[in-house]
């Protein structure tokens, strides 16, 4: 029988990977509190901190299997594109290609009777290749969405050197940075944690002292 791997190494650790994803704990808490204090939750933080693990992994699994329905999306030259692509992947009913990303959802929402929770992950990328018109109807959905009547989370996932970038979407997205959270690099604690206990839980022998020779 061939051994697990303890780590994920450049992958994203996803809802699959609950029982080796250690370390996070107090975030993933106090992410799980403000996804249900608000429709709207930005998170942010420096470049490889591991916030799509918190969220795909950490967060996903918080919520019960009934209450998430998890839509991640990441630009790849159209992010409305990139829209239609995941709902298609889920949806199993024809939607108009010209219905509004609102009508889109709401389709996704009463096939399944499930609340969506739509990931912008690297939201960065928008602003970097994404065109201004772009830009502006991505902020004119999203507001409608915040008002739809149906059950729905909306994460926003940006490095912090591109947060200033969202200022842009103030004006139709007043309360955008009322609800949010700075993902920080571990801490020497957590860090070995990380490395040790998903050892022990896929039967890897850690030699003594390798976790130091890691985190250094």
């Amino acid at each position: 029988m061939t051994q697990r791997t303890p780590f994920k190494f450049l992958d994203a650790y996803t809802q699959a990977d609950r029982d080796i994803f250690c370390g996070r704990d107090a975030e993933i808490e106090e992410l799980h509190a403000r996804a249900l204090q608000n429709r709207l939750l930005l998170v942010y933080g420096p470049s490889g901190v591991g916030k799509t693990s918190l969220i795909q992994c950490g967060l996903m699994n918080k919520f019960p299997a009934a209450d998430r329905l998890p839509l991640i999306v990441r630009y790849d030259g159209n992010l409305f594109t990139a829209l239609d692509r995941a709902i298609a992947a889920l949806i199993k009913t024809p939607i108009p290609p010209e219905a509004s990303l609102t009508d889109k959802l709401r389709a996704l929402y009463f096939e399944y009777f499930t609340p969506i929770t739509l990931i912008f992950d690297q939201l960065e990328e928008l602003f970097i290749f994404g065109a201004a018109d772009e830009r502006e109807r991505f902020a004119a959905e999203i507001a409608a969405l915040l008002d739809a009547p149906f059950k729905l989370r909306i994460l926003f996932v940006i490095r912090e050197e591109y947060l200033a970038e969202l200022t842009a979407f103030e004006t139709q997205l007043p309360d955008l940075f009322a609800n949010r959270l700075r993902v920080e690099r571990m801490s020497h604690a957590n860090a070995r944690r990380a490395i040790e206990e998903p050892c022990v839980k896929c039967g890897v022998v850690v030699e003594d002292g390798l976790p130091e020779q890691i985190i250094a």
